[in-house]
């Protein structure tokens, strides 16, 4: 949505230093400032991405958000919350495609009677939601956690990696209860199977907090270790 944003946050390399995380940079830029070109990219998502080129605009100092060279932890702070917030909204996504589901399965008709009573149906609803409240459960502690001002990156990179895995388990369930007309423009549920991929690469992808998570899991480890043991 950069082209209805009234201000950017960019962030840009100030500064060489041996530590690629200094000099680092985040500025507050007008979006309307002369030399910003803007263009909405056709999606498969409708989801409004866009190319933002920048040439030659200038930046007044005191648009920098923070102190020059020193804009990596903020950049870590937005990423980590930014994070959170993407996991709910994909676990809010994966609730809306359950329900759409659900309520086909109660009305769609095959053999005179619904095929939501079709136990093989049945059971794929109730993985659904399983799935779908283990995951809001690991969400509401990583934003806790954000929220106290202690984020666990570790806790943060499993809830997205469990987001992206349970929207797209639900979405491909939810298609082949509805069958064939699953990915039509007709049925919503094929918007949501759409946008799993989107959603999926957003923040990060399913490969990238997994090597988060290893990272993270060496300094974890002792502690995992000694509950282990007990």
């Amino acid at each position: 949505y950069a082209n209805v944003s009234g201000n950017l946050l960019v962030a840009a390399r100030t500064g060489k230093k041996d530590n690629p995380e200094d000099g680092i940079t985040v500025f507050i830029v007008d979006a309307n400032s002369p030399g910003i070109t803007t263009t909405v990219m056709p999606t498969a998502a409708c989801d409004k991405r866009c190319e933002v080129k920048f040439d030659s605009v200038t930046v007044p100092a005191n648009n920098i958000l923070g102190e020059k060279d020193k804009g990596w932890e903020i950049i870590e702070y937005i990423y980590q919350y930014s994070t959170v917030l993407k996991c709910a909204e994909i676990s809010g996504a994966a609730q809306a495609a359950m329900e759409l589901t659900n309520q086909y399965a109660q009305e769609r008709i095959q053999f005179d009677k619904p095929i939501g009573s079709l136990q093989a149906i049945q059971h794929r609803i109730v993985n659904m939601l399983s799935e779908i409240d283990g995951l809001r459960n690991i969400v509401y502690e990583a934003a806790w956690k954000v929220n106290i001002g202690s984020p666990d990156k570790m806790l943060i990179s499993i809830a997205k990696t469990k987001a992206n895995n349970v929207y797209e388990r639900v979405c491909l369930d939810g298609v082949s209860v509805h069958g064939a007309i699953g990915i039509t423009d007709e049925m919503d549920i094929g918007l949501y199977f759409v946008m799993t991929k989107s959603f999926e690469f957003e923040l990060g992808s399913t490969n990238f907090h997994r090597e988060r998570i290893a990272k993270e899991f060496d300094v974890y480890k002792p502690l995992y270790l000694s509950m282990w043991d007990k």
